[in-house]
């Protein structure tokens, strides 16, 4: 259903958003473009 498909596209980018943060502090080799990682941290509501 659609539904469901929403929800898991928002857990999925949730969990992005969280991958992505904590391989921010822990300088991951998964590093990403300063100007990407300035935007993920723009729309993160978690302080990072």
């Amino acid at each position: 259903t659609f539904l469901g498909l929403y929800t898991e596209v928002i857990s999925s980018f949730i969990f992005f958003i969280i991958f992505s943060s904590l391989s921010l502090k822990t300088k991951n080799p998964f590093r990403f473009s300063k100007g990407r990682k300035e935007s993920i941290r723009g729309t993160t509501l978690i302080p990072v």
